[in-house]
């Protein structure tokens, strides 16, 4: 079964930064927690799809307290001029993560429900 210190492990190897190890021991096991009860039953936590989701997750998390803690605005206007910024770190975390889950996909439950109408 993975641990929230694997997650921590691969988190650190795979994005650096982003503050204390506490704080991201932290991220790394809230992140675990929400992705164990989406696998199916009798799949395999050990898996490294389910670390490197759980730490892109966490990654994700992390870029976005960062923006958020960040004193630089996203955007401003003056006048009929305005400039936007960019939240770089924040947009490949959330690509890193779409990624991660993808790969997970085999492993997580089918939940979905689709109700359309059928076409003859």
């Amino acid at each position: 079964m993975t641990d929230s210190q694997a997650v921590f492990s691969l988190f650190r190897q795979r994005y650096g930064g982003f503050g204390s190890d506490d704080d991201v021991k932290a991220l790394c096991f809230t992140a675990l927690q929400e992705i164990l009860p989406l696998l199916k039953p009798g799949a395999d936590t050990g898996d490294i799809r389910v670390t490197g989701a759980a730490a892109a997750l966490a990654a994700l998390r992390a870029a976005r307290r960062e923006d958020f803690a960040s004193d630089t605005p996203s955007s401003f206007r003056a006048g009929d001029v305005s400039v936007t910024f960019s939240a770089v770190t924040q947009q490949a975390a959330e690509s890193e993560y779409r990624q991660a889950i993808t790969a997970l996909s085999p492993l997580l439950k089918d939940s979905g429900f689709y109700f359309g109408q059928v076409k003859i």
